[in-house]
């Protein structure tokens, strides 16, 4: 009995010894430094990865990885983005060459796997490192590590996949760059490599080699069989020379996201010179087109108005940036690419007018199409001019003539009452002209006006006003100097103004604007005898050129006699 008891209590013995192996090995948690290439002079950040630590309890770590400082050189970590992020701030010391140690602690458990810590690393020399772990210890070695040892490879002579980020539409294509270092001397006449992708975010389909080193090689070959991979082979009969972009490969949008693009192997020749790729990545978002979101409706507008109207519209991926044209409209109208239209009728343009603007964010685009008609503007006619140009007097019983020349901007006939003192005494017909005869006694004064209107029924008009001398009379001279109002005022384009001199001198006659600045002279020390004169200004400046709209200024002098007015010309 003594003895079954013992063996019994053995047999219980060994069962807890193999319950504890199995607890320990299940406890075990892999932790991995991966192998990396790139280029010299790079800084990379080596993941330290591990398996799932989710109820292991593990609140602290530490570390030493040894190295070769003669090809790396390892400055610290980052936990950023990591599972040690929660963590307080690593302890790193990396005073002794070839060796980093690192510990961390925190009050909260860790947990998932993935990336535990990055190591902050800069390549310094050409070559192959490995990256070992002199010991890894979780807690207080609770739960066990399993270690993998990882490499760092700086080529030779790299040859690199650019990291892009790009933007297109499902579908849409893009090109990646390969870059190599200088191989200028190494006769590489020809080159191979398997270059592996996401399939899901990217395809690759081919490569292009116009405006690249490879650019005077034959057609590469190219090998897409292998879902997630791009076999390339590329020969020629002239060496490269040179570093720079050594082929672009093609691929086209599956969806947004990120794909690392690593090489599965790179080689020069039969394998000299000695090169390494390094993988680069391509980030995806997936482009959709702008849309308006302010756009014209169809619009009516008057010839000769002005039609201002500001586009807009949005976009997720360009929220600015975004080019207005105008694809299609009516000659004269402008479109800005901020998605401003401007657009003047001309009184020869005349109803409907189709327009299509388009927004792009240089991928994708919308377009707006409306309808502007254009309707008619009637216009007031215009005073080409009158005779006589002025009158301050007219002779009993001598037959004067006067008339106007007028136009109907529009085209059409104009319609002329004559009247004198108001009252008419010819018209309304075609006639421009009226004779005048006066029977009235010496110094009768009379005014002789004619109204041209257009068949729409605008009209403008014009006014002689003068007095009647007899035959016999000796004309009255002005007993004062006197500057009479422009008339008429305001007035387009021309005005008369009236001015007296009693006695002969040398008059100059002038024209500013509201600033002071004298923009015509009409008169410059001209001798006058006594009498009453009239002044014409056809609202032009020295040179020729049509005045705009304002109030301006007539000045005369006249010996000492100085005088001036304002007038306003109104177009």
């Amino acid at each position: 009995m003594r003895n079954s008891k013992q063996a019994i209590k053995r047999l219980a013995i060994a069962l807890g010894a193999l319950l504890l192996i199995s607890a320990v090995g299940l406890a075990q948690v892999a932790v991995q430094i991966p192998t990396v290439t790139a280029k010299m002079g790079t800084t990379q950040s080596i993941p330290i990865n591990v398996g799932d630590l989710t109820l292991k309890g593990v609140i602290s770590f530490q570390f030493t990885v040894a190295y070769n400082p003669a090809y790396v050189s390892i400055t610290g970590v980052t936990t950023a983005g990591t599972l040690a992020a929660g963590l307080n701030a690593p302890v790193v010391n990396t005073g002794t060459p070839g060796q980093v140690t690192v510990a961390a602690a925190g009050t909260s458990s860790l947990a998932g796997s993935g990336t535990l810590i990055y190591l902050n690393a800069t390549m310094v020399g050409k070559g192959t490192t490995n990256l070992t772990f002199s010991n890894f210890e979780f807690n207080e070695g609770n739960p066990a590590a399993t270690l993998t040892n990882g490499m760092v490879i700086v080529p030779v002579l790299s040859v690199k996949v650019a990291d892009s980020t790009i933007s297109a539409p499902i579908g849409g294509s893009f090109k990646l760059p390969i870059s190599t270092e200088d191989v200028t001397g190494q006769q590489a006449l020809s080159y191979q490599f398997t270059v592996s992708f996401d399939p899901t975010k990217v395809n690759l389909t081919g490569v292009d080699i116009a405006g690249t080193l490879s650019s005077a090689f034959s057609a590469p070959v190219v090998n897409t069989s292998t879902a997630g991979k791009l076999k390339v082979a590329a020969a020629g009969s002239a060496a490269l020379t040179g570093s720079g972009i050594l082929i672009k490969l093609v691929g086209t949008v599956i969806a947004a996201g990120g794909s690392t693009i690593s090489f599965d192997a790179f080689q020069y020749n039969e394998g000299t010179p000695a090169a390494g790729g390094v993988s680069g990545s391509v980030t995806v978002g997936v482009n959709t087109k702008p849309t308006f979101t302010a756009k014209m409706k169809d619009t009516t507008v008057a010839q000769g108005q002005a039609l201002s109207y500001t586009f807009k519209a949005t976009d997720i991926e360009t929220p600015t940036g975004l080019s207005f044209k105008l694809e299609s409209g009516p000659t004269g109208a402008t479109l800005t690419t901020a998605g401003v239209f401007l657009w003047t009728p001309t009184f020869s343009q005349l109803g409907p007018y189709p327009v299509v603007v388009s927004v792009t964010d240089g991928q994708l685009g919308d377009t707006a199409k409306f309808t502007i008609t254009v309707a008619k503007t009637f216009r007031k006619p215009v005073m080409n001019s009158r005779t006589p140009t002025s009158v301050s007097t007219v002779s009993k019983g001598v037959a004067t003539t006067f008339s106007v020349d007028a136009t109907d901007l529009d085209g059409g006939a104009l319609s002329y009452v004559w009247k004198l003192n108001d009252a008419v005494v010819l018209g309304p017909g075609p006639r421009n002209s009226y004779v005048y005869t006066s029977n009235d006694p010496h110094g009768t004064a009379r005014k002789l006006s004619v109204v041209f209107t257009t068949g729409a029924g605008l009209s403008d008009s014009t006014v002689w006003n003068f007095t009647i001398t007899g035959i016999a009379d000796v004309p009255q001279l002005p007993t004062d100097f006197y500057l009479g109002q422009n008339y008429p005022n305001p007035f387009n384009p021309t005005t008369q103004i009236s001015y007296s001199l009693p006695k002969e001198a040398t008059v100059t006659f002038e024209i500013y604007n509201m600033l002071g600045v004298k923009i015509r002279t009409l008169m410059a020390g001209v001798s006058k005898s006594a009498g009453q004169y009239t002044i014409t200004w056809d609202g032009k400046d020295n040179s020729g050129v049509s005045m705009p709209s304002g109030i301006y200024l007539y000045r005369i002098e006249a010996g000492s006699f100085v005088s001036s007015k304002k007038m306003t010309l109104l177009k």
